[in-house]
């Protein structure tokens, strides 16, 4: 067990140690120099100095937390041989480095989600929990919330009246009632594209017509197989209702 615990600590000091390099000391002492003499100079030094290294040590931190709530929650569960291994090294390490670089709530869920069914879930191998991990990197928090909305259907307004000045209509305007502050146009750009990457099924030509929501139920279609299982590993159980 201290072993392990150790494992842990030397990763989360690594972690840390990323986030004030000498070498990243030395291009925030470039630029405070370059903006100076700007009336902005100051604040976005002070930004840079002490602002943004302290949001991620507390994103670091909460997020620790949560995560040893969950394993602390599951302990029968989890897998403590996989704890030991490179492979969950790598998911631990990227996560880390994840909730780092994003201050997005949605991403940090999904995160949380994939260390925590890391350890309790053999359902995915490891070339597909490193498949969703790397979804999860690339994906905007856009392409996240749809996600969860098809995953969650019941948030969604049946039917919602289209937004002023729209052009969507069925599940266009109910994703557009939810997400008021997105334009349709991304909406839809980011739906595709979801279908492109085969993780959901439904063709964006359900935005334009009479929607079928009698199949947005429980176990409902909109999600592909890899869709589910995606969302499925990205949140951890309590969540999931």
């Amino acid at each position: 067990m201290g072993t392990d615990n150790g494992k842990s600590e030397r990763a989360l000091d690594r972690i840390a140690a990323g986030v004030r390099h000498p070498a990243v000391e030395h291009v925030l002492n470039v630029v405070k120099a370059l903006l100076a003499n700007f009336p902005v100079g100051a604040a976005i030094a002070s930004l840079m100095t002490d602002y943004i290294p302290k949001r991620q040590t507390q994103r670091l931190e909460e997020f620790a937390k949560r995560v040893a709530e969950d394993i602390a929650g599951r302990q029968e569960r989890v897998d403590a041989e996989f704890v030991k291994t490179d492979e969950f090294a790598y998911l631990f390490e990227e996560c880390f480095r994840g909730v780092a670089r994003n201050y997005q709530q949605e991403k940090i869920e999904a995160f949380r989600g994939i260390l925590v069914n890391s350890l309790i879930s053999r359902e995915a191998g490891q070339a597909e929990r490193e498949f969703f991990l790397g979804l999860v990197q690339t994906l905007t928090v856009l392409h996240i919330q749809i996600m969860r909305l098809m995953a969650q259907p019941e948030r969604l307004q049946v039917p919602a009246p289209p937004r002023k000045g729209s052009q969507l209509k069925g599940l266009g305007a109910s994703i557009e009632a939810v997400l008021p502050n997105v334009s349709g146009e991304a909406i839809l750009a980011a739906f595709d594209d979801l279908v492109r990457r085969q993780l959901l099924v439904t063709d964006v030509l359900a935005f334009g017509g009479v929607p079928d929501f009698h199949i947005l139920g429980k176990h409902n279609t909109r999600l592909s197989d890899l869709g589910r299982r995606f969302v499925d590993f990205c949140t951890v159980g309590d969540d999931r209702d």
